[in-house]
């Protein structure tokens, strides 16, 4: 699995987040999606610093994407997007490793990505109305 810094795992999140979450255009279809999310049959662990759904328009449907915290395991989406979306994770957790990544700058935490190669470009789901959707990776 990819190593990455706590620093940059951490903004990127936040920027996803802060970039894809908000309100839809107005008038483009929406549906309320919630649903569960594990990791290999077990519950997302208690110390990850980052745990993230996002849903993502494909094709001409031209609604903005929206993203979610998963907490506890769970996610609720009340904006998704209808149609055909992917939905991606990012779900982040320490190594207990410490490295200086470039060889100079104070060691930071390292970081490794949970969802695996075959679901990190994410899942395509088609969307058209609220509905649960659960995601074990």
């Amino acid at each position: 699995m990819a190593r990455v810094r706590l620093t940059v795992g951490f903004f990127s999140a936040v920027f996803l987040l802060a970039v894809t979450t908000g309100c839809p255009e107005a008038g483009a279809p929406t549906a309320r999606v919630t649903g569960k999310v594990t990791v290999g049959g077990q519950p997302i662990p208690d110390n990850a610093s980052a745990a993230l759904i996002s849903f993502r328009p494909v094709g001409s449907n031209q609604s903005p994407g929206v993203s979610a915290e998963i907490k506890d395991g769970a996610y609720d989406v009340p904006n998704a997007p209808t149609g055909n979306v992917m939905v991606e994770f990012n779900i982040l957790v320490p190594t207990g490793e410490s490295k200086s990544f470039d060889g100079v700058a104070r060691p930071e935490a390292v970081q490794k990505n949970l969802v695996p190669a075959d679901k990190a470009a994410g899942i395509s789901k088609q969307i058209d109305g609220d509905t649960t959707l659960d995601f074990d990776l």
